[in-house]
C-alpha cells in the first residue's frame, strides 16, 4: 500500500510500480497493457510529460485522465489508500497508455474496455474480490462482463482479449447510462492524440537526424525547470 504521507504523485507512481500493476499483462487491439506500459507512464509523470492535477471531482468520479492536456486529475487529499483508489488510478493510467501509443482508428469503447479490464485485474492481483455490482441492470451487466474476462486473462498472462468478449464488453460500456451521457457509442472514435512533447519530438526527428534514437529523457534533461516540456 502506498504510504499515505506521500504526495498524490508519489502515491500514483507507487501504484504504477506495484507488484499488482506489474503483473497485469494482456493485449487488446493494438495495445499491450502490461508492467512495461505502466512503467512508461510512471516515467512520463516523472519527466513532466503527464501532469498530476488535484481538483474537486463529481461524487461518482474517483479520478480522470485528460487526453487533450495530458494530465491525471485526482481529488483533494487523494493518497491511494485503498485498493479501490489504486484500481481507479490504474483505470485512468490505461487511458494515458492509449494516449501515449496514439494508435489511429480505434474506438472510445475499446479504450474504456482496456481500462476496465486492467483495473479489475489489479483488484484480482491484490487478492480483493470485485465489489458486487449495484445501481441497475446496465451496471450489473458491465461489471459482470468485465470481471469474467479479467478472470480469464489472469489465468493467461499475455493473452489477447477474444473478439467476442471485447464486443460484449464494448456493448456493455456503450449502453451504460454513465457513458451514454458522455457521448460514448459502440463506434465513437477514440479521442487520444498523443502526448504533447512526444508529438513535438516526432516532428523534430523529421528535420534533425541527430535526434533519432534518443530516449525521452534526452529531450527533457537540458530544458529549463518549469518549462512546458520539462
Amino acid at each position: 500500500m502506498p504510504d499515505q504521507t506521500h504526495s498524490p504523485n508519489a502515491s500514483i507512481l507507487a501504484t504504477l510500480r506495484s507488484a499488482e500493476a506489474q503483473r497485469i499483462n494482456f493485449h487488446l487491439g493494438p495495445w499491450h497493457i502490461d508492467g512495461a506500459a505502466f512503467e512508461r507512464i510512471a516515467r512520463a509523470i516523472e519527466v513532466g510529460d503527464i501532469k498530476i492535477r488535484v481538483e474537486p471531482l463529481p461524487q461518482d468520479v474517483e479520478a480522470r485522465y485528460d487526453d487533450f492536456n495530458d494530465y491525471v486529475v485526482v481529488p483533494p487529499a487523494f493518497f491511494a489508500g485503498t485498493v479501490g483508489d489504486r484500481a481507479a488510478i490504474i483505470h485512468e493510467c490505461v487511458h494515458a497508455i492509449v494516449d501515449l501509443q496514439n494508435s489511429k482508428g480505434q474506438f472510445e469503447s475499446s479504450n474504456e474496455a482496456a481500462a476496465f479490464l486492467a483495473s479489475f485485474l489489479f483488484r484480482l492481483n491484490s487478492g480483493e474480490a470485485i465489489p458486487p455490482a449495484t445501481g441497475g441492470n446496465a451496471n450489473v451487466r458491465l461489471v459482470t462482463t468485465a470481471e469474467g474476462i479479467a478472470r480469464n486473462l489472469q489465468k493467461q498472462p499475455g493473452a489477447a482479449v477474444p473478439t467476442r468478449d471485447l464486443s460484449d464488453l464494448r456493448w456493455s460500456i456503450a449502453t451504460h447510462p454513465h457513458y451514454r451521457t458522455k457521448g460514448v457509442t459502440y463506434i465513437s472514435p477514440n479521442s487520444s492524440d498523443g502526448l504533447f512533447r512526444l508529438k513535438m519530438r516526432r516532428k523534430s526527428e523529421n528535420t534533425d537526424p541527430n535526434r533519432r534514437g534518443q530516449t525521452d529523457l534526452n529531450y527533457t534533461k537540458n530544458l529549463p525547470p518549469g518549462s512546458r516540456l520539462a
